[in-house]
């Protein structure tokens, strides 16, 4: 049941045989959101909003509870949104949501509790120093990005510690953390009513209404020099692996919405990917250069996806690593040229089993569950609430002629996008990136529609 509390906060509710119950919430900012002098606020704020409410002030107040009652929590911090979620068995659905639910509407946000809890993400970082996915990923958006695409998202002391925190921090709640502009899911054995009672009596009715903050003019995720050059990146886990990304942007929601719901990235992820002798993996591995591919959506915010192509490469492929993205490169020019539809069994096949695999897949957990659907439900990706559990599980839409269409569509925007080429396991690099002390360089590297 989808509900819409007095404040515009949306509630979607599930009722059921549960062994556990749990709840996530969602809301619409993140690290792009941050200011350019407190890199790292978003992902401070979700640390801090666990250190006490006014209705229970106790810094390790909530731990405590969701402790004694045999549950866990978490959260993180994305691109552009900010999820909180827990579980715990059930039963202990009532006094367990009320509290976790006090974090959005009356979070203490003290000055001396956030202040140590910089210490908490300043660790956060100094772990994922040594971390591959962080130094690649931090290392491609300061090269080819600009603006709030480069910041800095986990954050450190450096650049959390200063004067104006405080206030920057209260006015991010304020202005942020507002109903319209946040979903909840709460899954437990209770029926729909009283699942909508506890909603309705929580904190979550609390949140303030205020409209969450006019979106600016979007600037250009991408620079335009981010295409002329291959990114070449050491490893320190000894990985070879070469990435030929494409970035796709989406003009709206209903957009983004349609991408969804007919399974286009996916359809594409599965012929470029597709391990069979005629396929794309086949020829890098005739040519001694790849060992292993995979192909599908690396990335995504609400204006753009990155469609990402990444072969595992042999000590070859890595000397020739050139010749592979050109073939990488190759294989998508044909495959957004082709003009008439294809195979009948490259969209059936997929489709068929993945409606199996969702039709037949064992029952979620209750803190699963809500994960999966609470950041669909936010971004509106369907009218029909049932549909949720299955966006991006299986096409939405059952006509495998329109699935053709709108996959050859998806194809050919991939082919008329400049890749974006980064080589990861690279050695004797001349520069170093400071933050997380990467060796990289960019070498001149093209390859046009």
């Amino acid at each position: 049941r989808l509900v819409r509390l007095g404040n515009g906060l949306r509630c979607l509710l599930v009722s059921g045989r549960f062994e556990s119950c749990g709840a996530a919430l969602e809301v619409g900012a993140g690290s792009y959101d941050d200011p350019a002098r407190l890199e790292g606020l978003a992902h401070l704020t979700e640390h801090a909003l666990f250190l006490g409410t006014r209705r229970d002030p106790r810094e390790d107040g909530w731990e405590r509870l969701i402790s004694s009652a045999g549950g866990s929590s978490n959260a993180f911090t994305e691109s552009e949104a900010t999820r909180y979620f827990f579980d715990a068995p059930a039963g202990a659905l009532g006094s367990v949501f009320e509290a976790w639910s006090r974090f959005f509407s009356c979070p203490l946000l003290r000055e001396e509790v956030v202040r140590r809890e910089i210490g908490a993400v300043d660790n956060e970082h100094a772990k994922n120093v040594r971390n591959d996915a962080f130094r690649v990923s931090y290392l491609e958006a300061t090269t080819r990005q600009r603006g709030r695409y480069a910041r800095f998202a986990t954050g450190n002391r450096l650049t959390l510690d200063k004067p104006e925190l405080p206030r920057a921090m209260a006015d991010y709640v304020a202005s942020r953390y507002v109903a319209g502009d946040m979903a909840c899911v709460v899954a437990g054995t209770e029926s729909l009513d009283e699942l909508q009672r506890l909603v309705a009596r929580s904190g979550l009715a609390e949140v303030s209404s205020a409209s969450p903050p006019r979106e600016e003019e979007a600037e250009e995720a991408f620079t335009p020099e981010a295409s002329s050059f291959a990114l070449l990146v050491e490893s320190l886990a000894n990985q070879r692996v070469l990435r030929v990304a494409y970035p796709v942007a989406y003009d709206d929601s209903a957009a983004r919405r349609l991408a969804t719901e007919c399974w286009t990235e996916a359809l594409a992820a599965h012929v470029l990917g597709h391990e069979g002798p005629r396929g794309l993996l086949a020829t890098l591995r005739r040519e001694d250069w790849a060992t292993a591919l995979s192909a599908g959506v690396a990335d995504a915010t609400e204006s753009y996806r990155v469609f990402e192509i990444a072969a595992e490469l042999t000590k070859k492929g890595m000397d020739q690593w050139p010749l592979v993205a050109s073939t990488v490169h190759d294989a998508v020019l044909r495959l957004g040229a082709r003009a008439t539809p294809w195979p009948a069994h490259v969209v059936s096949e997929p489709r068929r089993i993945a409606e199996a695999a969702f039709e037949w897949s064992e029952p979620a957990p209750a803190s699963a569950l809500t994960n999966s659907l609470v950041g669909k439900l936010r971004q509106d990706l369907a009218d029909d609430p049932r549909d949720l559990l299955k966006l991006g599980n299986a096409p939405v839409v059952a006509d495998d002629a329109e699935l053709d269409a709108r996959a050859r569509a998806f194809a050919a925007r991939l082919a008329a996008t400049p890749p974006l080429v980064t080589l990861v396991g690279a050695s004797a690099l001349p520069r170093t990136e400071p933050l997380y002390g990467t060796k990289y360089d960019t070498v001149p590297f093209a390859k046009r529609p």
